[in-house]
């Protein structure tokens, strides 16, 4: 008698998870479809195609997100604003290390996170399509309360173009480092148009957070922007205390070729710190800038 009641209470939790879920999916506003799929489909294939660098894939999901235009904001940003609940991100925690050990690839993988990710990099594919995004994008951005959902919103702004500088340009004041750190990878984005934030990156070489000054440096690089300015102060930043941002400086400082020469004796200066890495930045560097004249450490 007794297992009979527990069949029983089992048996209904089962119809009643089923029936919740049935009804959650009635009620659920049904995504925009293209090509036979749903939006979240073409919004984790078009991530996938950007992390792997698959062009035909990448092209493909780039052309569904475009078909279904601004359709898809209002659930990208709701999967954008997504937040993995504590308790998960703990279980995940303990739970890794012993899956690890019967699989070394195996993970437990939130599908709520992915999407989340893979939303703010769908921007990407709709650009312009999603200027009117940007004032909930800013929003979340500067929510005090927003976790990861902060980060994900400053790397779709990067993908909006030259209108969403300005308020980028903000986030580097913002107290949260991560988001220092996303904004100057973000304005990377956004090309010739970054120009007015080089001094904004310039000041944020001085950070109190390492990888914010870190990034800053890398930013300086990639951009190539006010070279007079930058190269003054990536050659100042060879002489940081705090040596990834030594390392950084002197890789980015390669990136501007021979504009960069006057930084030469600098650069030569790190050829003797005991550091490998910065031995082998400083060495890059000055092959870029002048390969015919100067020789690294090892050369003959």
């Amino acid at each position: 008698m007794r297992k009979r009641r527990i069949y029983l209470v089992v048996l209904l939790l089962a119809v009643a998870v089923v029936v919740g879920l049935i009804l959650a999916g009635a009620f659920r506003e049904r995504e925009p479809e293209y090509g036979g799929k749903r939006l979240s489909e073409w919004v984790v294939r078009h991530s996938r195609a950007l992390n792997a660098n698959s062009v035909r894939d990448k092209l493909e999901a780039a052309e569904a997100l475009s078909h279904i235009g601004t359709n898809a904001i209002p659930f990208l940003l709701r999967w954008i604003r997504y937040e993995q609940p504590s308790w998960k991100t703990h279980l995940y925690r303990s739970i890794h290390p012993i899956i690890k050990r019967v699989g070394a690839s195996w993970q437990l993988t939130d599908n709520n996170e992915s999407r989340a990710i893979a939303s703010a990099n769908a921007f990407h594919a709709l650009r312009l399509e999603t200027k009117a995004a940007m004032p909930d994008l800013i929003q979340i951005m500067n929510d005090p309360k927003a976790g990861s959902s902060a980060t994900r919103s400053v790397v779709a702004l990067g993908f909006l173009g030259k209108d969403a500088l300005p308020f980028l340009m903000m986030g580097f004041t913002n107290r949260e480092p991560r988001i220092r750190v996303g904004v100057a990878g973000a304005i990377v984005l956004l090309g010739k148009d970054a120009g007015p934030a080089i001094p904004l990156l310039i000041r944020s070489l001085n950070d109190d957070c390492e990888v914010v000054a870190d990034r800053a440096a890398s930013a300086l690089g990639e951009l190539k922007l006010k070279p007079d300015l930058a190269i003054a102060a990536l050659t100042k930043g060879l002489q940081d205390p705090r040596i990834r941002v030594r390392q950084h400086a002197a890789r980015a400082l390669g990136e501007f070729g021979p504009e960069a020469s006057p930084a030469l004796p600098a650069l030569m200066n790190s050829f003797q710190n005991p550091d490998f890495t910065l031995r082998k930045q400083a060495t890059n560097a000055v092959r870029k800038i002048d390969s015919g004249r100067w020789k690294g450490p090892g050369d003959k």
